[in-house]
């Protein structure tokens, strides 16, 4: 308790001091951007069609076996995130020097895997619209035209990549935060079309979803408790939220959801998360081991170089951002919806479901990743329960014989607790990130240390 206190009292004294800093403008460097070429991989840029307009996709094949190597698509959450997030902070070939020049990652994913990183809906990064309907309406629109997008894709900017000598190649969908809610729809919409379009069937064998927004209620509910365990706020306050703010909070979901359908969170319910985030003295809701919000304007300077932006096929009237705010605005409730009945339907038509979650996320913690899980585990009127899961137990995850966090997993759904990583964990611990994934891919298990 005493440790606790120290640390609110220290959170205070640096919040006050951070206070009265005056906020410093972002100025772009002028030196000239590195293009990010390769020796040791292949890559591809350009535009796919769909129904909305036009998404920006950045191909890198696999530095092994392209031929041969599974096909991944990551997707950036937001709502309204550009996927070179990723590309270039978290799981991509290529990070960004503060004097816009690169190099390359030892820990990227496409070491045995071809990854396709796609920003997406339209309006997003470098994609356009086609001036029909410049913020998609809901996530069932999202999911046609991202489907759209990798029919493109597949059947005609690299039809190499459907088959390996004539069968079906392998192909995954990674993403996080909300991309736990992008995901799940892509995931049905897509396994829709292999059903009703077979001679153009994509062959979706597994999803990844890290830090992601599938049932994002059990997030407010364990907001407290997990705050109180890790020293940012004490008893007394975790008590006062969860019999206030958060009982406020599930009632008013509640009644919104029988009435009308539910279209926004409460403000109980923001009020929960706001109402840590000052007793914490502004923390990083994405990773409590930091203060006030990432910093990632480099990647605009650098992406809207005009040398950048001719290799890689962009229009120089097109400027890339790194959010959509028309998007974030239209979609950023669609989270209210669980999509925990859509990874249920996906799951039991064979696809395999990796789910992780960072430590030292605030925003979306592991407590209610945990909680959620054993949910979904647990079955429904539809859908029996996965009795190999629930009959296990969370067990050390390790890496040299150095414990990296916990990890579970039994009929075909795996999930793992990443020690020391926020909510972007391929960019806090890259090197676990990779050979989770790496394992996941290649179907081995996450306890073979």
């Amino acid at each position: 308790m005493r440790h606790a206190l120290f640390l609110l009292i220290s959170l205070f004294l640096i919040a006050c001091t951070e206070e009265v800093l005056p906020k410093q403008t972002f100025v772009c460097p002028n030196s000239e951007a590195w293009l990010p070429k390769s020796d040791s991989f292949s890559q591809d840029s350009g535009y796919l069609e769909n129904s909305g307009g036009k998404l920006f996709y950045w191909l890198l094949k696999a530095k092994n076996n392209p031929e041969t190597a599974p096909v991944v698509l990551w997707l950036n959450g937001g709502p309204g995130s550009s996927s070179l997030i990723g590309l270039f902070f978290e799981n991509g070939a290529y990070r960004l020097n503060d004097d816009l020049s690169i190099y390359e990652s030892p820990d990227t994913w496409n070491e045995n895997a071809n990854i396709l990183y796609v920003d997406q809906p339209v309006d997003v990064g470098f994609s356009v619209d086609i001036g029909l309907s410049a913020v998609p309406r809901d996530e069932q629109q999202i999911a046609k035209e991202m489907t759209e997008a990798l029919i493109d894709f597949f059947i005609n900017k690299h039809p190499e990549m459907r088959q390996i000598n004539g069968k079906a190649r392998p192909f995954y969908l990674f993403g996080e935060s909300f991309a736990g809610t992008y995901i799940p729809w892509i995931a049905k919409t897509l396994l829709e079309h292999n059903q009703q379009t077979p001679a153009q069937k994509i062959d979706l064998v597994g999803l990844g979803i890290g830090d992601g927004t599938v049932d994002v209620m059990q997030s407010w509910r364990t907001l407290p408790a997990y705050a109180q365990r890790n020293g940012l706020i004490g008893d007394v306050e975790q008590s006062r939220i969860e019999n206030g703010l958060l009982v406020s909070c599930e009632k008013q979901v509640e009644q919104e959801l029988s009435a009308n359908g539910a279209s926004a969170w409460p403000h109980e319910c923001w009020g929960i998360l706001n109402e840590i985030k000052r007793l914490a003295a502004n923390i990083n809701i994405y990773d409590i081991r930091h203060f006030g919000n990432y910093d990632q304007e480099i990647l605009g300077c650098y992406l809207n170089k005009p040398n950048v932006k001719q290799f890689l096929k962009i229009d120089q009237n097109i400027n890339w951002h790194q959010s959509e705010p028309a998007i974030f605005k239209r979609l950023y409730s669609d989270d209210i919806h669980t999509t925990i009945w859509i990874l249920r339907e996906v799951l039991s038509k064979g696809v395999r479901v990796l789910v992780y979650n960072g430590d030292q996320d605030l925003l979306v913690n592991y407590i209610g990743t945990e909680k959620w899980l054993q949910e979904f585990a647990k079955g429904s009127d539809v859908y029996k329960p996965l009795e190999g899961w629930l009959a296990k137990d969370l067990v050390d995850f390790t890496k040299a014989g150095r414990l990296v966090g916990k990890t579970k997993a039994g009929d075909n759904l795996t999930y793992v607790r990443i020690h020391d990583a926020g909510h972007l964990v391929p960019m806090d611990q890259p090197v676990l990130a990779k050979d989770m994934f790496e394992r996941f891919i290649t179907e081995k298990s996450m306890l073979d240390d």
